[in-house]
């Protein structure tokens, strides 16, 4: 019976290791990967920027907003 534990063991840390190892290389490969859009987007939608807050200034030259959340929506593309 102690021989089929030891079996079992070194045989569950060689399966850990191989799949720690082909997880390790995956991730390596993964985030090595560079990706770069440079020249081949159009980036011809312009950007949504919301108006400024209210704000107000005290005392001491501190610039305050008084800022509520509240649900909204927002359309980036006509219908999307």
């Amino acid at each position: 019976m102690s021989r089929i534990k030891r079996v079992l063991i070194v045989l569950g840390s060689v399966v850990t290791v191989v799949v720690l190892t082909i997880g390790g290389l995956f991730t390596w490969l993964w985030t090595g990967a560079d990706v770069s859009t440079a020249g081949r987007v159009a980036f011809d939608e312009k950007l949504a920027i919301p108006p400024l807050a209210k704000s107000s200034v005290d005392k001491d030259g501190t610039r305050v907003f008084d800022l509520r959340m509240r649900a909204g929506t927002t359309e980036f593309n006509d219908g999307v």
